[in-house]
């Protein structure tokens, strides 16, 4: 399948975004499934700790709220500019 061609750990996860280039169906790029911000964050409460604890859960859920989605759509944004 083509989503495990991408997935984000080792499993399957939404949201994410495939720019498909039309007549070759190339991937061209891809994003997914969380912003930069918080896969770093993720990845480093992961490396540390192992797993994710309910704590880290709801401070990252915080900082989605204070965000409100901008980190996503500049991301989007550059993706969708194929720059």
């Amino acid at each position: 399948l083509l989503m495990d061609r991408f997935l984000t750990d080792g499993a399957r996860s939404i949201p994410k975004l495939l720019v498909v280039e039309p007549n070759t169906y190339k991937v061209i790029k891809s994003w997914g499934p969380r912003p930069e911000e918080a896969r770093r964050r993720v990845a480093e409460f992961k490396a540390m700790h192992g797993s994710l604890t309910m704590e880290f859960r709801e401070s990252l859920q915080k900082w989605y709220n204070l965000d409100r989605g901008g980190q996503t759509i500049r991301e989007l944004a550059r993706l969708l500019a194929l720059e």
